[in-house]
C-alpha cells in the first residue's frame, strides 16, 4: 500500500533495498556469563531487510520512504520530505538520523565492521522525528535540527526532545575523496523526559547488551569529536563522545567512549565519501568478481572503550579485526573476529560473518 502510493506520485520513483544475513560464533568465559546472568551462544539472524522508494514530488522537492522488515514486523527507517534549495540549504522534515557521529551517519551498507562501535551503540541518537537544515561544500558540511523521540512506528510516547548539530571541516578533499582529511564536532542537548540510558552490545547484534546504565535526569548534553584520514587505499578514523548528565538528584555524572579504526584495501581501492553528509560511502572495486575479476579486498582493525562507571556499570573494551570482500559495488562478504573484555569478568571471543547486498 505504501509503495503503491509512492508509485502514483509525479515521476517514476527509484525502488531500492538491502539484505544482510549474519552468522555468529561465540566463546564466552563463565565469569562474563555469570555477570550478565545468561549463557552466551552464537547463532544466525537476518540483520536487516529494507525496502524503499525515493523520488521527487516536484523540482527541488524530494521524498524518501524506507522501511525495515527484519524481525517480522515493519518499522520506519528514513521517511521524509526534503526541500533541496531552501534558505540556508536543504530542509528535511520527517523521520531520519540526527546529525551526530561519523560512524552513525555512515550507512550500514558502507561500515567496515558488521556493527558500529561501542561508542555509536551507546551514544548516537540515530533516527527520530525532526526538522533539520543542512548544507555542504567540498570543505565544509554542517547540519542542525530539532527532534522528538519516537518509537519504531514513528510515534512519540512522551515529551522527550533534542536539539542536535554537527559541523565537518575538510582541510583537503581531492579526487572525489580518495585523498581527504576530515575533522568534525557534534553537540546534542537532550531532554529525555525521565531517565538517560546508555547501553552497548560487544559490537555484535546477536549478543545482548554487556553494559546498560541509566539515571533520572532533567537533561543532558552529548559532545562528539571525530577525525578521519584517507590516502588512497589507507583510511583511518577516530571518534570520542562524552555525555554530561544533569541528574534529577545528587551529583551530575558523565559517561565517555572512544573508538579508533584503521583500514587498508589490499587491491588498491578506497572508501567512498559523501560531502553532503560528511560520511563514508560506497566502495567501487576495480574489477568485478562475477566478470573475471577479484573484486576489492580490505583488511581493518578497530579498538573501542566505554566508561559508564558513574552509572554503576563496568568498563567495556573491544578489539577487532576484519576482512571484507566487495565482490561488486553492491555485494559484500564480511568477516569479523572480536574480543570483548568486561571489567571484573573475562574475555569473550566473537567470530562473525555477513553476506550482504543492496540494490
Amino acid at each position: 500500500m505504501i509503495l503503491t502510493t509512492l508509485l502514483l506520485l509525479q515521476g517514476a520513483p527509484e525502488i531500492f533495498g538491502r539484505f544482510q544475513s549474519d552468522w555468529t560464533f561465540v566463546s564466552a568465559g563463565s565469569a562474563t556469563e555469570a555477570a550478565l546472568g545468561e549463557s552466551l551462544e552464537g547463532g544466525t539472524e537476518v540483520r536487516r531487510v529494507r525496502l524503499g522508494a525515493k523520488g521527487e514530488f516536484a523540482e527541488g522537492l524530494e521524498y524518501k520512504a524506507e522501511f525495515e522488515f527484519a524481525g517480522g514486523s515493519a518499522a520506519l527507517a528514513d521517511v521524509y520530505g526534503q526541500w533541496t534549495d531552501g534558505p540556508l540549504g536543504r530542509w528535511k522534515l520527517g523521520h531520519f538520523k540526527e546529525p551526530f557521529g561519523l560512524e552513525e551517519l555512515t550507512s550500514s551498507r558502507f561500515i567496515t565492521f558488521l556493527e558500529r562501535s561501542l561508542v555509536a551503540d551507546a551514544f548516537a541518537p540515530s533516527r527520530n522525528a525532526g526538522l533539520m537544515v543542512s548544507d555542504a561544500s567540498d570543505s565544509v558540511t554542517w547540519a542542525a535540527g530539532v527532534f522528538r523521540k519516537t518509537d519504531k512506528t514513528g510515534k512519540s510516547t512522551d515529551q522527550a526532545w533534542s536539539a542536535t548539530g554537527r559541523v565537518v571541516w575538510r582541510p583537503w578533499y581531492e579526487d572525489d575523496g580518495a585523498s581527504l582529511l576530515h575533522f568534525g564536532a557534534a553537540v546534542s542537548f537532550r531532554n529525555p523526559d525521565g531517565d538517560a540510558s546508555f547501553a552497548a552490545r560487544p559490537e555484535n547484534h546477536f549478543l545482548p547488551d554487556f553494559v546498560d546504565g541509566s539515571m533520572m535526569v532533567d537533561d543532558y548534553v552529548l559532545l562528539g569529536l571525530e577525525a578521519a584520514l584517507q590516502e588512497g587505499p589507507f583510511h583511518a578514523s577516530v571518534e570520542v563522545v562524552r555525555a554530561d548528565l544533569n541528574a534529577t538528584a545528587g551529583s551530575s555524572p558523565s559517561a565517555t567512549g572512544a573508538t579508533a579504526q584503521l583500514g587498508w584495501f589490499v587491491t588498491g581501492e578506497h572508501r567512498g565519501y559523501r560531502t553532503s553528509s560528511g560520511a563514508w560511502s560506497r566502495v567501487h572495486p576495480k574489477s568485478d568478481a562475477f566478470a573475471g575479476g577479484v573484486g576489492a579486498w580490505e583488511l581493518a582493525a578497530r579498538a573501542s572503550t566505554l566508561d559508564l562507571g558513574d552509572l554503576g556499570q563496568p568498563d567495556l573494551d573491544t578489539l577487532g579485526v576484519a576482512l571484507n570482500g566487495y565482490l561488486t559495488s553492491r555485494v559484500r562478504l564480511m568477516f569479523d573476529v572480536l574480543q570483548a573484555d568486561l571489567q571484573g569478568a573475562d574475555a569473550t571471543t566473537i567470530v562473525a560473518f555477513r553476506f550482504a547486498f543492496d540494490f
